[in-house]
């Protein structure tokens, strides 16, 4: 096989394809829909007196574009059913990439075509990586392509975690039971994150560098202390939408615990990104809590485990 051509496409116009292969096509979807495509649009989640994350980049795929792009399109142009393949740059501050390739919705690949379709996939990845310098994980790496994903990036492979989903493929309601009502925390209020919170969002989450939670505080959702003299209070409870719409850095501060306040939290953070942003989240196999808890709301986990592959230069902080 030659080299592959890879083509930017608007991020939007990919969409349709997207939410055809559903759940394989989970994150690449919701990294669409949770980010902005242009300079010019408003952010998904509006909140004032946060930064304004800059526009998602072209998500790269190996066809070309079009203004309908479906598999009869790629048809149309010799790219069967499981033959493409898309990625993206999250946006900065982020240091990760996404991609998928079509070939894991296959029911019984043979060994050929998972071999013709890992050449695509390193050819993506050093593409990507030619582009975008800065991005030194690839994360949510479906289990079929972890060896060739490590193989090009040449650094550390994290823990497997598992995708889990809410109701109806991510797209359903959430109903949580037992949410505490507002005046069993009315020393609290529901708020947004502000760029000043990132010190504490990264002192019990390493996961990301301090500025990108800063960069995304706009998708934080907390309870905070009430504003006294001018001056907004360190939340006490908070939950953020990542950059690829993962549902992640749930935190109760340990003076508020066993009151139900995460249940406050998760139900307005909910409420913000139902029928914009696919619910799911990244469950490692031995967290256990984490794994009672969405299986009590009803999630369930999708049949395939997922890596972060890290870049040989970068050592994982967790």
């Amino acid at each position: 096989m030659g080299d592959v051509k890879f083509y930017p496409h608007d991020p939007a116009s990919l969409i349709p394809l997207l939410e055809s292969h559903l759940p394989h096509t989970l994150v690449l979807l919701a990294t669409i829909k949770a980010n902005r495509h242009a300079p010019t649009d408003p952010s998904p989640v509006s909140a004032p007196d946060c930064q304004v994350p800059p526009p998602l980049p072209p998500v790269f795929a190996n066809f070309p574009p079009s203004s309908s792009v479906s598999l009869d399109y790629l048809q149309s142009i010799g790219l069967g059913p499981f033959d493409w393949i898309v990625a993206v740059a999250l946006p900065e501050p982020s240091e990760q990439i996404r991609f998928h390739h079509s070939l894991v919705a296959h029911p019984s690949p043979s060994s050929e075509e998972v071999a013709a379709a890992e050449k695509v996939v390193e050819q993506v990845l050093r593409f990507m990586a030619d582009h975008y310098p800065t991005q030194l994980v690839c994360g949510a790496t479906h289990e079929l392509w972890e060896p060739v994903t490590r193989k090009v990036l040449g650094g550390r492979t994290q823990v497997p975690t598992y995708i889990y989903v809410a109701p109806g493929g991510g797209f359903g309601t959430t109903t949580i039971k037992g949410v505490p009502p507002p005046e069993a925390w009315s020393e609290l209020v529901l708020d947004h994150g502000r760029e000043s919170d990132k010190d504490l969002i990264f002192s019990v989450n390493h996961y990301r560098p301090k500025e990108y939670y800063g960069a995304r505080a706009a998708h934080l959702t907390v309870l905070r202390p009430h504003v006294r003299n001018g001056a907004v209070p360190p939340p006490e409870v908070f939950v953020q939408c990542h950059g690829d719409g993962s549902l992640g850095a749930l935190h109760t501060q340990p003076p508020v615990r066993r009151r139900g306040l995460a249940k406050a939290v998760l139900a307005a953070h909910f409420r913000r990104y139902e029928g914009r942003v696919p619910q799911f989240c990244y469950i490692e196999p031995d967290n256990d809590a984490s794994i009672a808890l969405f299986r009590s709301l009803g999630w369930t986990p999708l049949p395939w485990s997922t890596y972060w592959v890290f870049e040989k230069s970068v050592q994982p902080s967790v």
